[in-house]
């Protein structure tokens, strides 16, 4: 539909719920339906005007929304204001905008948003740090805009003793995360990843049997060279303890250690790494050989 009316506008927040007008049902989970005009939200929408003049829909799957966002969503399409948002429904109202592709209710989010960072200080609690990293690392693994997530670390770069605080307890229990979650610390705590290779020097040593999936992302996705020295030789000695290993995590292991020597090189222009105290040899636990063997191999 091509539109002269400019959006956003208000429609008279008095129509909203309005019988007569509700000829478009938002269907939500167990049953529930929320009832508003097609006109109305094809003005803000073009994907909403396509699904119902083009396709002549005239109810919408909203299961995934929750109902107080599917109000906000209409209530902000009726009267051309974002009022009725908050921590607990901005996550789905923030989709919704981009679902439904309403450019004016997207941009209200992220002002929304980006006060909700201004008010991080050193004196921000936990929970409400988590609150922006969080939306910020769903809005980049559902919607894939890193634009909220680079607000984040802009505002958490100069506070680094709240900001590995954080992250510390962030990363509790960081064996069972999502990828998505591991490279959101990661970006997070930028050049300050010792405070990563510590969690999971502490978490090794506490668990020697293997090497699991989610500890080995975040080692190879980690720039060791940033470490001091002493904390990467830590890093590898709890490697060299493990107890079940195997061939691909011996190769691993080895591969890390060559990308730090190589990288710490570069930086000092020598070709020697200061104090080389710690070369992993996990192959070692295969018994029946030495480091020297197996260093041939490869």
């Amino acid at each position: 539909m091509a539109s002269k009316i400019q959006v956003p506008a208000d429609f008279g927040r008095n129509h909203i719920g309005a019988p007569v007008h509700g000829n478009l049902v938002f269907k939500l989970k167990d049953g529930e339906e929320v009832r508003a005009n097609s006109m109305i939200l094809s003005l803000n929408s073009p994907v909403i005007d396509h699904l119902t003049t083009e396709l002549n829909q005239q109810t919408l799957e909203a299961e995934d929304f929750r109902k107080d966002a599917v109000d906000s969503f209409i209530e902000a399409s009726y009267t051309g204001e974002l009022e009725n948002i908050n921590k607990a429904n901005f996550r789905d109202v923030n989709k919704m905008s981009h679902v439904f592709d309403v450019s004016w209710l997207s941009e209200r989010c992220a002002v929304y948003f980006e006060a909700l960072i201004a008010e991080l200080s050193e004196e921000s609690e936990y929970e409400e740090i988590l609150f922006v990293v969080e939306e910020a690392r769903v809005v980049l693994k559902s919607l894939k805009q890193g634009a909220f997530l680079e607000l984040v670390i802009e505002k958490m770069s100069p506070l680094t003793v709240q900001r590995n605080y954080f992250i510390k307890q962030y990363m509790v229990g960081f064996t069972e995360f999502s990828k998505d979650r591991l490279d959101v610390a990661i970006k997070t705590v930028q050049r300050d990843v010792f405070v990563l290779v510590e969690i999971v020097t502490e978490y090794l040593g506490a668990n020697k049997q293997s090497i699991g999936g989610n500890t080995w992302h975040l080692i190879e996705n980690i720039d060791l060279s940033l470490c001091e020295n002493a904390v990467t030789d830590a890093l590898f000695q709890v490697l060299d303890d493990i107890e079940t290993v195997s061939k691909e995590d011996f190769k691993r292991s080895l591969n890390i250690f060559k990308q730090d020597l190589t990288k710490r090189s570069v930086a000092t222009g020598s070709k020697d790494r200061n104090s080389p105290t710690i070369i992993p040899n996990l192959f070692l636990s295969l018994r029946n050989t030495s480091t020297w063997t197996v260093l041939k191999m490869y």
